[in-house]
């Protein structure tokens, strides 16, 4: 269970990027450093039912979708995601593990399960920003803080 807050909090500081460490699974296996920003999201994505009345008869469960993408500079880019991934990088799974903490709060950990880097974007400004590279990312599941948003998730072995 997680620990109450108190307000006003004066037993350090509040989350910020600071916080924020990402880890990356086999072939990578390590801490991932000089990323500047990682953005992750879930959703379920019901489908309403309609009979021959305006108001909808119900709803399915749903779809779950989820997407992803991270900013990383150009060294990074190329030593701790293309080097150790190597030709065909694409096409291989990572699992990425994002985890927040800050004195005073409890650990949160998020965990992206079956991820694909699925190409990158350049920019080139005139400017003196330090040249970064947008990777889209594809993936299976979030786990947030070790919860499935679904009740009964996807479970099996392979035969």
């Amino acid at each position: 269970m997680a620990s109450q807050i108190a307000y006003p909090f004066t037993g350090g500081h509040r989350h910020s990027p600071a916080s924020a460490e990402l880890r990356v699974g086999a072939p990578i296996n390590g801490i991932v450093l000089g990323w500047t920003s990682i953005e992750y999201s879930g959703k379920l994505e019901p489908e309403l039912l309609s009979g021959n009345h305006p108001d909808p008869i119900g709803m399915t469960l749903g779809r779950a979708a989820y997407d992803a993408s991270i900013e990383v500079y150009l060294a990074e880019f190329f030593q701790q995601f293309i080097a150790p991934l190597g030709r065909g990088w694409a096409e291989k799974y990572l699992d990425f593990t994002v985890t927040y903490s800050e004195n005073g709060f409890d650990t949160v950990c998020d965990h992206l399960i079956g991820v694909r880097l699925t190409g990158f974007e350049a920019a080139i400004g005139n400017d003196a920003a330090g040249l970064k590279r947008k990777i889209p990312l594809k993936l299976l599941k979030i786990l947030t803080n070790n919860v499935d948003m679904l009740n009964v998730p996807l479970t099996g072995v392979q035969t």
